[in-house]
This record gives C-alpha cells, structure tokens and sequence, in this order.
C-alpha cells in the first residue's frame, strides 16, 4: 500500500503527538558542528525507544531572533610597521537591537572610522560583505595611499565580546591571547591590515533544513514561521535517533547563527498512519 503524499496528509493526523522545543540551551555552541555548519540534536526518548508504530516528525515553529549589543569602540590607525599610531578617532557607543542588519551595524561603524590627524591627513574603513556566502573584508584606507594597520580598541573585555558577538563569532575576541580579566588593557588587539571572516550572519530571516525532512535539499521552513497544527509530516527519512538542523541564507550556504537567541518546536507523532 501506498502512503499519501506529504501535502495529502490531515491536520488531524494523530492523537498522540507530543512536542519538544529545543532552545538555546539544548543548542550550546558544543552542540554545533562547524565543519558541516548544523546543529545536532535528539529525538525525544520516548519517540525514540518506540519501536511498534510509525514515526513522523512535524514543525510547528522555528524562531532565530539576534541578540541585541552595547559597546564602547573606537578605531586606531598604525603605520605599516604596526610600531607608531597615526591617528585615532574617538569613543563611540554603538547600541544594535534584534532589528538591526548586518548591513546597517556595518555602515554605522564604517562611518564612525574615519579619523583625520592635525596634518590633514585621513584615515578610514571600508569594508566588502556578502550577506549570502557570510564572508567579511573590513580593510583600512589613507587619502595620500600610504600604507596602514588598524584595530578595534575597546574600554573593557565585555566590549570587545560584544563587538565580537555582533559579528557572529565564538571563542576569544580577536584571538585575544590572555585567560585572566586582570591581563586586559585596551590595546590587547593586535594591529591588522585586515579583518576576514566568515559566518557573519546577516540577521535577517534564515532558510531553515533537517535531515529527516524528505523535502528538496531537506527544507523545513524560514525562521520566524509558525503553524497552530501540524501540517506537513516528515516519516520516511527518520533512520537514526540523531538529527541534524541547519541554517543557510539562499537554500545552500550554511550558516551558524550563534549571535542568537534560538527556539526549535517539533511534534513528534507516533502512530499508523491512513492509507489510500
């Protein structure tokens, strides 16, 4: 017998559906695999250990919400040698909400980065972003050519974290190489000639993926979708007790929005489903 297909099914599907909601806490950046760029979790004991009727896995909502950001920063600039300070621009508190784009974080320090000395000389920042690939090239520019480092210098340690968190980075700021807050000072970031990185997330909307959906490149829904009952049923490509979720921003590139406050509902059905 056949099973009907995916969009045929009922929303009354089953009586035995449960849900789980998987949120930040059961998605630590440890539970984050960055060399395949998804986060790996469990089915629910109870669906796991079940072994007497069909299984099925639905979504019911998927919210990725950036976290909001204060912190105190200003530019320095350096001469190539990295040995002498050319110019300086003054503190500046950035205040970035959920709301705020990448685009939109980067164009306010972009403009905040121009310093110009009593020489008349100026320095500044521009940067290269592809909010699809995630990848990031802030790079430092003089008027007259001449050849410059630069880095962040920020107040506090808890600014730096900031800053970095802003760009959807783990780990150390900057590669920040101290373990104690009495090491800190405000120059602990080492001149550059430029930053790149990679998943920087856009914050906006992501397409949402997992490995049990048995949809075109495993697509589940965009975050910030919400549904009051099951719709669409996922069974036949449930192999393992382990899943995978991922994110990506054109239905290909991964991304790992660690910068985020996240919330994963799932129903999980167990029953034997109608027949045609």
């Amino acid at each position: 017998m056949e099973y009907r297909k995916e969009s045929q099914f009922t929303n009354n599907a089953s009586k035995r559906v449960f849900e789980e909601v998987y949120t930040n806490e059961d998605m630590p950046d440890n539970r984050a695999c960055d060399a395949n760029g998804c986060y790996m979790l469990r089915t629910p004991q109870m669906f796991a250990s079940n072994l007497s009727q069909e299984k099925a896995i639905s979504v019911r909502r998927v919210m990725c919400e950036p976290n909001a950001h204060v912190f105190k920063m200003r530019i320095v600039y350096y001469n190539e040698t990295k040995t002498n300070i050319l110019g300086s621009t003054d503190y500046q508190t950035y205040d970035f909400t959920s709301s705020n784009t990448m685009e939109e974080i980067l164009n306010k320090i972009i403009t905040d980065s121009v310093a110009t000395t009593t020489l008349n000389d100026v320095f500044k920042l521009d940067y290269d972003y592809s909010k699809n690939t995630g990848d990031l090239i802030i790079l430092p520019f003089s008027d007259d050519g001449t050849p410059i480092t630069f880095s962040f210098s920020c107040p506090t340690y808890k600014d730096y974290e900031n800053l970095w968190h802003t760009f959807n980075q783990t780990n150390k700021p900057f590669n920040m190489d101290f373990d104690n807050y009495e090491d800190y000072n405000e120059n602990c970031m080492e001149p550059i000639e430029s930053l790149n990185l990679g998943n920087v997330w856009s914050r906006e909307p992501l397409y949402v993926h997992a490995s049990f959906s048995s949809s075109k490149k495993h697509y589940l829904c965009r975050t910030g979708d919400f549904w009051f009952k099951p719709s669409k049923y996922y069974y036949d490509n449930i192999t393992s007790n382990d899943f995978e979720i991922y994110f990506t921003t054109d239905g290909n590139k991964r991304i790992i929005p660690h910068d985020a406050v996240k919330i994963i509902e799932l129903c999980f059905i167990l029953r034997q489903f109608s027949r045609l």
